[in-house]
């Protein structure tokens, strides 16, 4: 890795630590030459200014900028071990899904499927012709070691955790969808990708969500907002601001400074140093 990916990586996780079964499986994938066969990238250090604030990448395919990362809800997860894993896509609708309710779920799809990229599927039929045409490239003896060899580190992993073993597409499916409907319950914040947060401030000062027009871009208008809205409301502010505005140079750079300073007061201090990567600050 080079300097400016060790420092990315520091900051994306921030107060978090790397699960033991991602640098197991970063070595066993390349170790034995599975990008092929799995279509996925461990790394820390892949983000879009689509991405959320809150949202930790770990592996990206090497297309169409698609990538994983760890929903942490402003830091309410206490262990990446625990956090939803969501895709996001930046060119497709909707950019951004929840696809796993952890890191057991999400790689105990992996000896079903071929390729990571096949979570945007969400057609059966589409996804089985999908998967076979892409394994039918391989014998049938370097399916079934690959596929025993990857299913043993995960049931390895899935030792210290609860989980249910995948075994057909249409299961991916179903969980993907039960996924989707429970975080549904646990949300009390709703927000433009469709995601949504949960908060542990459910206080009266805090219960009341004041909405704001994205199409407004005047930081001395933002400013204002943020100052005169409670927590929750900037939390989903936070949230919202990287999927309602392009952050980057050629279009809403200025959003970034306050957003920097605001998180800073809110005290999302790993969120505000990741405004550093999108603002082109770390070289």
């Amino acid at each position: 890795m080079t300097e400016r990916e060790i420092t990315i990586s520091k900051i994306e996780l921030g107060k978090y630590k790397i699960p033991t079964i991602i640098q197991k499986i970063k070595n066993y994938i390349s170790t034995n030459n599975l990008y092929d066969f799995f279509g996925f990238r461990l790394t820390f250090d892949f983000r879009y200014n689509i991405t959320p604030l809150d949202i930790v990448p770990f592996a990206y395919t090497g297309g169409n900028g698609i990538h994983f990362g760890f929903l942490t809800d402003f830091g309410l997860v206490n262990s990446l071990d625990d956090a939803p894993i969501v895709i996001i896509a930046p060119t497709y609708d909707p950019p951004i899904r929840l696809v796993a309710k952890n890191l057991l779920d999400f790689l105990t799809y992996f000896p079903t499927m071929y390729d990571a990229e096949d979570l945007l599927i969400d057609d059966i039929n589409m996804l089985n012709k999908s998967s076979n045409e892409r394994w039918d490239r391989y014998t049938e003896e370097q399916v079934r070691i690959e596929k025993h060899n990857f299913s043993k580190l995960v049931n390895d992993y899935r030792m210290q955790f609860e989980g249910t073993k995948l075994s057909s597409a249409e299961e991916i499916l179903e969980n993907i969808e039960k996924i989707r409907k429970s975080r549904k319950l646990v949300v009390n914040i709703e927000t433009a990708d469709n995601v949504g947060l949960v908060t542990n401030l459910l206080n009266t000062e805090n219960s009341n969500i004041s909405q704001f027009d994205y199409s407004i871009a005047d930081v001395k208008i933002i400013e204002n907002y943020l100052e005169t809205a409670n927590k929750n409301s900037r939390i989903m502010f936070y949230r919202d601001a990287t999927y309602m505005y392009i952050l980057s140079k050629d279009y809403d750079y200025e959003v970034l400074g306050v957003l920097k300073k605001w998180l800073k007061i809110d005290g999302f201090l790993r969120e505000s140093e990741v405004i550093n990567i999108l603002d082109g600050s770390i070289t």
